[in-house]
């Protein structure tokens, strides 16, 4: 009895089958023994029900026993059986011999396909995904087979044959799966070859789907290419992205001086792939070219065992006792190119090649490795992740589809399961793209799902991890079939030192520097070395950091790190805070060091709450505040010494918190600052303090109060500190608020000497800066001018960024008020409009000054408005109302007020100002209502909002 599944469906029998049991035949045929409990989840998984699956499971066997006979074996309790031959085997079969005109005398059409034509039935998912990816695979053998006859039929000189079998195979159904790149580069070259018309409709329509194909150009180079090769297989990864790695390879292979050439890279990148299609362009230039698979040889396999792949790949002796001698007598004076495939696991016996190199002269070897092989004269070619941008529009993308090779790739392998990119779903397919972080291998797992799950649904078997394995995947090795697995084979090549290095380097956060590698894991320089030459880890030359792959990292994790390496890891993180100690330029470099060892700082933060003894990390709070309020990461360091307040309430924690409360605009940073100041504190702790409570006073306009706190503040340091400097220019800074301007002035004066003798040029500038708006105050504009155009020649000097734009801004709305507009537009000039929202929202206020003066009020208004905008966006609730006052200050014509006020009405800003400020908006109430002349409250929207918030 045989089964016909290739095409139309036949069975060898005088009974009738349903569709349903047809399918259920072809899956037992394709199956030695098969559990009939995983047989019935398979079949009916789409029932709820247990009991109903098994019971349809059991009438299904029972009908099918009843027309087969012994053929179906239900004789061992629960698994099933059946002894059926189908086309199927004996089409694998012939395609394994290589006969290709038989094993496509059985393909008569895709697997199953009357039962896909004629189905009304509703399947599982599993049964499902499994039709859809055996009749996928059947497809692509076939095509496969095709154009091997092809091949065949070309170098037999029967050009009709040739164009018969390419047609086939570039007509085969694209709603199963579309051909792969080097499927329409090796058709295009089989038709250009025979000069057939066909030739460039096929180049066209492949470049309308791909990038990076590299077709011949003339007959003459496609002959070239199609000359005689042994073993080189079907790719397993379309070259995307590729382009500069082959034009490398390529050069490379021509130059006859350079006789190793090692690709490596991690497992999973494309190395095969390349070396695949990079032969087939060169393979002209060699009398052959053979493609050895080692895959099979573990790190056990001895050098006999190496040889003998070699001898068999190349037909050669091997029953001679020497088999290097036979084998170089074998290929002799030819130009012979050998790639030899995942030779990772015999780096041992790397020696081998030299000394066949140094018996044959025109030799040449490309070999894959996932790390290098240490061998003299030996040419590395390491292959780099797939590009993708941090951030992407559709539009973006598809203007330049280059600029991301990852989307490119994953979207031919969306294409072959019938799932197109389009616009609605671009988001989502970049995010999945992003998990796998340039990793051709982890694209193709992910995608191999879609052909019986939604990109939701894959999306979220990625989130559980299940998502990067697809063990029914039957076009790729088995090794290749789970990330796992695939890191598992090279992970088993390591020492066990580098195996224990692996599994502590995981517990860091982030990328991590060679002594943070030292001192908390006790990695050795060169067990570093031999981790990036595995591919384990990459390192960025540049920063001198090393770091994970995300999935290479997941694998590090389940390894489980070596006890007390946590806790190491906590004291050396603290240990790291201490450069914000220094002062000046030192504590700017080091914001910039540890910004990139945040995710690490914080973990340690923790680690040391419940590990260490308090006195460790207490010592730490100013530093680790002081970090992360410059690194502007306030949200974190407030979870971070909430939890600290948990362990300990001493004021080192209260103060820190207080600080980070107030720069996020909290309330409850006054009652913790009164804590601190009832407590024997130390002084920066009560400075800190001082501070936070003049800075509050401030923003109520209590400026009498809050210089009040800054006048204790000066007097708790030394009178030649930075510490006192700063408290003199915060007292500046209420002073002028109170009209107090000839005090503010000698306070401004004195501060910036100060810091000029403590070389804090970054505070000159600051106190500069204050200085200038002072003058502002005053409306002394070229006073304005002279101080802020020297702080901002010290700001160039220096590159200090933000103080560069602050001095810009208020030297171009200088010059406006002197009606010079020229000078002002050279200072609007240098504004960096793209940096952040608030310099985005500045550089719109100014605009809207300038527009004003030459009488545009609307588009003033509009500008004004963008401004308020780009403050909404920042969430900067507190910065919206300054701008508003500002506006109201620096516009006296009247009739503007009423139409920003209308426009807030008709917005969602003033729900969010009304909500979350109700005590900044009150005191802001009046000055709108001044400003406005009463006409503010004719708007009846707006009054009921007031209303609300004042009473």
């Amino acid at each position: 009895m045989k089964l016909r599944l290739l095409g139309q469906i036949e069975i060898d029998s005088s009974s009738a089958f349903s569709d349903l049991e047809i399918l259920i035949l072809s899956y037992l045929a394709s199956n030695a023994k098969v559990s009939r409990s995983y047989l019935a989840d398979f079949v009916w998984g789409h029932l709820d029900n247990l009991k109903n699956r098994q019971k349809n499971a059991s009438e299904y066997l029972l009908a099918l026993q009843s027309k087969l006979g012994k053929t179906l074996d239900l004789s061992e309790k629960g698994f099933v059986s059946v002894n059926l031959a189908s086309d199927v085997q004996d089409f694998l079969e012939n395609i394994e011999q290589q006969d290709y005109q038989k094993a496509l005398e059985l393909y008569q059409g895709p697997f199953l396909e009357d039962v896909e034509r004629n189905r009304r039935l509703t399947l599982g998912e599993e049964l499902e995904s499994w039709l859809i990816e055996n009749r996928e695979l059947f497809q692509s053998k076939a095509l496969e087979a095709l154009l091997n006859w092809a091949e065949q039929a070309y170098r037999q000189g029967n050009q009709d044959l040739v164009r018969s079998l390419v047609l086939k195979a570039f007509y085969l159904p694209k709603n199963i799966s579309y051909p792969l790149p080097q499927d329409y580069d090796r058709m295009h070259t089989l038709l250009l070859a025979i000069e057939a018309r066909e030739a460039e409709p096929i180049k066209n329509e492949a470049l309308e789907l791909f990038d990076d194909l590299s077709f011949a150009s003339n007959p003459g180079e496609a002959s070239e290419r199609l000359s005689n090769t042994k073993g080189l297989t079907r790719l397993s990864f379309p070259l995307i992205g590729r382009k500069q790695e082959i034009a490398t390879l390529k050069e490379l292979l021509l130059d006859a001086n350079l006789k190793i050439i090692t690709l490596f890279g991690m497992g999973g990148i494309g190395k095969t792939s390349l070396a695949i299609y990079v032969s087939n362009l060169v393979k002209d230039r060699f009398d052959q070219v053979f493609f050895v698979s080692l895959e099979a040889l573990t790190k056990d396999a001895t050098q006999k065992d190496l040889l003998l792949s070699l001898t068999q790949a190349l037909d050669a002796p091997s029953q001679h006792s020497d088999l290097i001698n036979a084998l170089a007598w074998h290929i002799g004076h030819k130009k012979v190119l050998m790639i030899l495939d995942n030779f990772e696991s015999l780096k041992q016996h790397s020696l081998i090649l030299s000394k066949l190199l140094d018996r044959c002269e025109n030799l040449r070897f490309i070999v894959t490795s996932r790390e290098a092989l240490s061998l003299d004269g030996e040419y590395l070619l390491k292959l780099s992740l797939l590009s993708s941008p941090e951030a992407l529009s559709f539009d973006s993308y598809q203007n330049n589809p280059r600029q991301a090779s990852s989307i490119q790739l994953f979207e031919v392998f969306m294409r072959t399961k019938g799932t197109m990119l389009q616009k609605d779903n671009f988001d989502l397919v970049y995010g999945l793209v992003k998990k796998a972080k340039g990793l051709p291998l982890a694209l193709k797992l992910m995608s191999s799902w879609l052909s019986s799950f939604s990109l939701e649904d894959v999306e979220s078997l990625t989130a559980k991890g299940d998502g990067f394995s697809a063990p029914d995947l039957l076009d790729i090795s088995e090794r290749h079939r789970d990330i796992i697995a695939t890191f598992k084979v090279s992970f088993d090549l390591l020492e066990t030192t580098e195996q224990r290095a692996l599994a502590n380097l995981a517990l860091f956060k982030a990328d991590f520097s060679y002594d943070a590698a030292r001192e908390v894991c006790g990695v050795s320089a060169l067990s570093l070395k031999r981790l990036v030459e595995a591919s384990f880890l990459e390192h960025d030359k540049v920063q001198r950091r090393y770091g994970f792959h995300p999935l290479v990292k997941e694998f590090a994790k389940t390894l489980g790190s070596d006890l007390g390496i946590e806790e190491r890891h906590a004291e050396y993180f603290l240990q790291r805070l201490e450069l914000m100690s220094a002062e000046g330029e030192l504590r700017t470099n080091a914001v910039k060091q540890l910004s990139s060892e945040l995710e690490d700082i914080s973990l340690a933060w923790n680690t040391s709450l419940n590990t260490l003894a308090s006195e460790t990390w207490l010592t730490q709070c100013r530093n680790l505040r002081l970090f992360l309020d410059q690194a502007n990461r306030h949200a974190l360091g407030l979870g971070l010494f909430q939890r600290s307040l948990e362990k300990s309430n001493k004021a080192s924690v209260l103060s820190n918190l207080a600080w980070l409360q107030m720069r996020m605009g909290l309330s409850n940073c006054e009652e913790n600052a009164q804590k601190v100041l009832s407590m024997n504190a130390e002084t920066l702790d009560i400075s800190a303090s001082l501070i936070i409570l003049g800075a509050r006073a401030e923003e109520k306009g209590l400026y009498e109060e809050a210089l009040g706190y800054f006048q204790k503040d000066y007097e708790l340091h030394p009178k030649q500190t930075n510490l006192a400097a700063t408290a003199l220019t915060n007292m500046a800074l209420i002073e002028t608020e109170l009209g107090q301007f000839s005090k503010a002035e000698t306070h401004l004066i004195e501060a910036k000497n100060l810091f000029y003798k403590l070389k804090r040029f970054d505070q000159v500038v600051w106190a500069s800066y204050i200085q200038a708006l002072l003058y502002e105050q005053m409306e002394s504009p070229q006073d304005v001018i002279r101080t802020a155009d020297q702080a901002l020649e010290l700001a160039d000097k220096y590159s200090f960024k933000h103080q560069q734009q602050s001095l810009c801004r208020i030297l171009a709305e200088a010059y406006l008020n002197l009606k010079n507009l020229e000078q002002a537009k050279l200072y609007l000039s240098r504004l960096d409009k793209a940096s952040t929202g608030w310099l985005k929202a500045k550089y719109s206020l100014i605009q809207a000054k300038y527009l004003n003066q030459k009488r545009k009020t609307s588009a003033a208004n509009a500008q004004f408005i963008e401004a308020l905008i780009e403050m909404y966006h920042l969430q900067d609730e507190s910065g919206i109302l300054s701008l508003l006052v500002e506006y109201i200050y620096l516009f006296p014509d009247k009739d503007n007020v009423p139409s920003i006020l209308n426009y807030l009405r008709q917005s969602i800003i003033w729900n969010q100002l009304t909500i979350r400020n109700k005590n900044r908006v009150e005191h802001f109430v009046p000055t709108f209502i001044k400003a406005d002349g009463g006409r503010f409250l004719n708007l009846p929207p707006l009054e009921a909002s007031l209303h609300l918030i004042t009473h």
